[in-house]
C-alpha cells in the first residue's frame, strides 16, 4: 500500500484499463486508512479534475461540512499521482 499502489491505480487510469475516476476510488477505499467514506469521493473526483484543470483554488465542501482547496484535498488525500499537467506524460511506475 501507499505511494507505489497509488501509482500503480493512475498508471492503469492512463493506459485506459481502468476509468480515472475508479482508480481515485480503489485509492480512497483500499490504499488509505481509514477509507474514505463513499459519500466522499464525488468531492475528491471533482477536486482531481479542478486540479487537472489547474484550478487549484476552487473550494470542495464535504458531507461532513468541512470545505478545503483543491490543494488541500490533493495534498491530504495523496493524489498527487492522479494530476496530470498537459506538457508531461501519467508517471511510470517502473520508473520508481
Amino acid at each position: 500500500m501507499g505511494f507505489s499502489t497509488a501509482a500503480s491505480y493512475a498508471q492503469a487510469a492512463a493506459a485506459g484499463e481502468v476509468s480515472l475516476n475508479d482508480a481515485i476510488v480503489m485509492h480512497l477505499a483500499g490504499n488509505c486508512f481509514p477509507p474514505i467514506p463513499a459519500d466522499f469521493h464525488p468531492g475528491v473526483i471533482k477536486a482531481v479534475d479542478y486540479a487537472n484543470a489547474e484550478d487549484w483554488d476552487e473550494q470542495i465542501t464535504f458531507p461532513n461540512g468541512r470545505t478545503f482547496s483543491v490543494a488541500q484535498v490533493i495534498e491530504k488525500l495523496h493524489l498527487g499521482v492522479f494530476v496530470y499537467r498537459a506538457d508531461e506524460e501519467p508517471l511510470e511506475v517502473d520508473s520508481l
